[in-house]
């Protein structure tokens, strides 16, 4: 019994050592890089594409030029999503957003902010630098910006590749790189079907490893047995026995490791007492079991990722979604 309670304390703090160290490793990530900024790229669109092409009646124009299908105007936000403000003594590199050859910054400017916040843009040799501030937690600017695209590109694809053509650089201390977000912040379902059936996968492999923590119990402490003391000549051997029928049984002798077969009345006869013993485990059934044990303890950690990361995403969106008062502005 004591011997169950110490497997049990053991695997308990197997388990716990596991979840625990990995816990311990995110929140050593997370706190190796507190600041964190999040790009938010609202939308991007051609203006030629969206406004001009379809009227021709209609003209706009930018410095006195019509424009013409390599014109961008990009909005977006940038919002400090980590645990620390950011100070200028923090700053040895400011935010900037550089594009690749070929594309050209024409004109940005800071349309928004957050309350208090003393944010601002400029464009020195086709980079737009952010000039931050005290750029506080839970705070967020909103800037637009007009680019041109090379002659000949196809506008709707500059748009699908923002991600290559939109390049972020900065030297902002203890800060990760910037992470992007873009189109509708909608908050991911939590309770989706693919997450309930992992769930219920997780509940399952976690109730199967109780028979295997049984089983590795068995395995480390011995299988209670019966073992029969039989006088054989002059001394007595220790055996195993099962009825193979109603006139014979085999037995196993634990010294000899020989098997014999024994009729029954004269196995009762030699039969000199009985007690309850325990088998010894072959090494196949120690890694059988060991391997049965790690993988049902892994098991339910990797059906928990996708739901976990679910969580996570959702916090993520939600805070976004704070910061930039969302929630309030759609009910408006």
């Amino acid at each position: 019994m004591n011997n169950d309670i110490n497997l049990w304390l053991g695997i308990i703090g197997l388990i716990a050592s596991f979840v625990f160290g990995i816990l311990s490793i995110y929140q050593f990530k997370s706190r190796r890089y507190p600041g964190k900024l999040t790009f938010y790229e609202e939308f991007a669109i051609g203006l030629f594409d969206s406004l001009v092409k379809n009227f021709p009646q209609i003209a706009i124009k930018y410095e006195n030029k019509n424009i013409d299908a390599q014109i961008l105007l990009l909005k977006a936000f940038i919002i400090n999503t980590g645990s620390i403000d950011i100070k200028d003594s923090l700053v040895q590199e400011k935010l900037s957003l550089r594009l690749p050859p070929g594309y050209t910054w024409l004109n940005a400017k800071v349309t928004d902010m957050s309350e208090g916040a003393n944010a601002s843009v400029e464009i020195i040799n086709n980079i737009i630098y952010f000039d931050l501030g005290l750029f506080k937690k839970n705070e967020y600017i909103r800037f637009e910006a007009l680019l041109q695209i090379p002659l000949g590109s196809d506008s709707t694809e500059g748009i699908n590749k923002s991600e290559e053509i939109f390049v972020f650089n900065h030297r902002i201390a203890d800060t990760n790189e910037i992470e992007r977000r873009k189109g509708a912040l909608s908050l991911p379902k939590l309770f989706n079907g693919i997450n309930i059936f992992l769930l219920f996968m997780a509940f399952f492999t976690t109730f199967l490893s109780v028979d295997t923590f049984s089983n590795l119990s068995k395995t480390f402490y011995g299988r209670m047995q019966f073992q029969y003391h039989i006088k054989s000549d002059s001394s007595i051997s220790v055996v195993t026995a099962y009825v193979k029928n109603q006139e014979v049984i085999n037995t196993y002798s634990l010294k000899s490791k020989k098997k014999q077969e024994i009729p029954t009345d004269e196995f009762f006869n030699k039969l000199v007492k009985t007690e309850v013993g325990k088998s010894v485990s072959t090494n196949g059934e120690v890694i059988g079991n060991f391997i049965a044990i790690i993988m049902l303890v892994i098991m339910p950690l990797a059906v928990l990722y996708l739901p976990i990361r679910s969580f996570r995403e959702y916090r993520k969106v939600k805070k976004i979604r704070t910061i930039l008062n969302l929630d309030k502005k759609e009910k408006i």
